[in-house]
């Protein structure tokens, strides 16, 4: 974490060196869609056997935009996402009577982008560019047995990802702008899993995926 933020601080205090003015172009507000991969989990889990998958949440976000120098600007993301699936549709024989798996998403990014020319620049502003960050994990799975026993086991963690993205964005009232933005994600999680009681093994868990933003922005 000290190390992602001592990342961040740098990036700032280079992107400030490079624009003799830096000036806080907007500050807002995100919400939309984001589907990640999650190939460990819907493909070779106890939850793939079945039809109870991770087929994408809702996530939200704020977002702080700088102009760095002509044309080009900076901005800082932070958002959050979770999901839920559960399987109880085990067979007779299971010991199982449901498992339960919570995904938590935390991340800080960073996204460099530049406007694009267009000839409908006086209408909407056309924008793309790429970035990265640092990325926390919760997991919670939930397990209850025919014995009526319940297990619950937590894990936290963190991992660097990354991400193209692509947007639009027009300025609809006096300090307003509203927008779309579509990012692909990029990156992985490394989660110890349990194939068979005792036996642990870890699992890369992909976060590849497209994320849908609508952004609502006030703008300085």
């Amino acid at each position: 974490m000290k190390k992602c933020i001592y990342t961040i601080c740098l990036l700032i205090t280079n992107i400030t060196v490079i624009s003799a003015q830096p000036i806080v172009k907007s500050v807002g507000f995100s919400a939309g869609y984001y589907n990640p991969s999650m190939e460990y989990w819907n493909e070779s889990s106890l939850f793939a056997s079945g039809n109870e998958q991770f087929n994408g949440s809702f996530i939200i976000g704020i977002n702080a935009r700088v102009d760095v120098y002509k044309g080009i600007i900076f901005s800082l993301n932070a958002d959050y996402c979770k999901e839920t699936i559960k399987k109880d549709n085990f067979t007779a024989g299971s010991i199982l009577n449901f498992k339960e798996l919570s995904i938590q998403l935390y991340s800080i990014t960073g996204s460099i982008a530049y406007y694009i020319p267009h000839p409908y620049t006086k209408y909407f502003k056309m924008y793309g560019g790429a970035g990265g960050g640092i990325l926390f994990i919760n997991t919670t799975q939930k397990t209850s047995y025919k014995t009526e026993t319940n297990d619950e086991i937590t894990k936290d963690g963190n991992d660097y990802i990354w991400h193209l993205l692509i947007g639009i964005d027009k300025e609809i009232l006096p300090y307003i702008s509203a927008g779309v933005e579509f990012k692909y994600a990029l990156g992985n999680y490394t989660q110890q899993v349990e194939t068979s009681p005792g036996q642990l093994v870890d699992e890369e868990i992909s976060l590849a995926g497209p994320q849908i933003l609508i952004t609502i922005n006030y703008l300085f």
